[in-house]
């Protein structure tokens, strides 16, 4: 939940947020460690321990650099108290991280509607589908939105969300039912007021997987449009011009995304493997 809170501010600061899933798969269980596997140079370290019925939660900021704490938490809760206690961890940290950047942030991440329980569930569901690898997360992924829509119906990205798990799902069981609960929940919050980048982003991708490149072009230059920072709209911007042959366009593309956020490897990354791929090694390797 943390880390799909903090991702969002990478959108607005200079700042890249690792997944907990590769923090997991790294093995990195400290800030020292962090800092030599991922590069990082900040680390939020954290410990829980259950006595009782109460929760004791410990976090602090550590500079990765010298392992001095920057900034810490401590608190005790009830063990029922649980999204409560998530949402105090996630403000101190957005105050800790505002606190350590040259200035404050422009603003924070907000909740995206006024019922506090299904917005839970959402981030939830977003922290799940970090691990889309896994069929198992994807499927706790659908009950969460699921359950934030009944909770909210209103709340386009949850929808967006299920349209991109029930997506997930069809690749990993090539079952044609999820196709189109798919394209359903991504036309939906595509829909939806405001306009919103995820939603165009999954159908963007749900066009992509079923060969509707054309419409793929309009839905991730509408995610732009409604999100000039959102990487998923570039990506997938330039891999439909890439289908339709649009080469000299899928470069420019992909260079506008890494001239919005040139701190983001992954845009590199995705560069690299269009040079590749067009057989141009040596400005591929520079990518690299």
């Amino acid at each position: 939940t943390l880390t799909a809170q903090l991702s969002q501010l990478s959108a607005r600061e200079r700042l890249q947020v690792t997944p907990s899933s590769i923090v997991r798969s790294t093995g990195v269980t400290t800030a020292a460690a962090a800092r030599r596997e991922l590069g990082a140079s900040l680390a939020f370290e954290g410990t829980v321990f259950v006595v009782g019925r109460e929760r004791r939660v410990n976090y602090a900021l550590v500079d990765t650099s010298t392992a001095s704490q920057l900034d810490a938490t401590t608190f005790t809760a009830p063990i029922g108290d649980g999204f409560a206690s998530a949402d105090r961890v996630i403000e101190w940290a957005l105050q800790a991280l505002e606190a350590r950047l040259a200035r404050r942030l422009e603003a924070r991440p907000q909740r995206a509607t006024t019922l506090a329980q299904a917005e839970d569930f959402f981030i939830q569901g977003r922290g799940y589908l970090l691990e889309f690898q896994r069929p198992e997360k994807v499927d706790v992924a659908i009950t969460l939105f699921e359950r934030a829509l009944e909770l909210d119906p209103a709340h386009i990205p949850a929808r967006a969300g299920l349209g991109t798990a029930y997506w997930l799902k069809y690749e990993s069981t090539r079952e044609a039912v999820w196709v189109d609960r798919a394209r359903e929940a991504c036309t939906k919050a595509a829909a939806g007021t405001p306009p919103s980048a995820a939603a165009h982003v999954c159908l963007g991708t749900l066009n992509m997987g079923t060969g509707r490149y054309e419409q793929a072009l309009q839905a991730f230059r509408r995610a732009i449009d409604a999100d000039p920072a959102m990487d998923d709209g570039y990506l997938g911007l330039a891999r439909a011009q890439e289908q339709l042959g649009r080469f000299e366009e899928a470069e420019k593309t992909f260079l506008q995304g890494i001239a919005r956020r040139p701190w983001y490897w992954a845009g590199r990354l995705w560069l690299g493997r269009f040079y590749s791929g067009r057989g141009r090694y040596g400005e591929a390797i520079e990518q690299y």
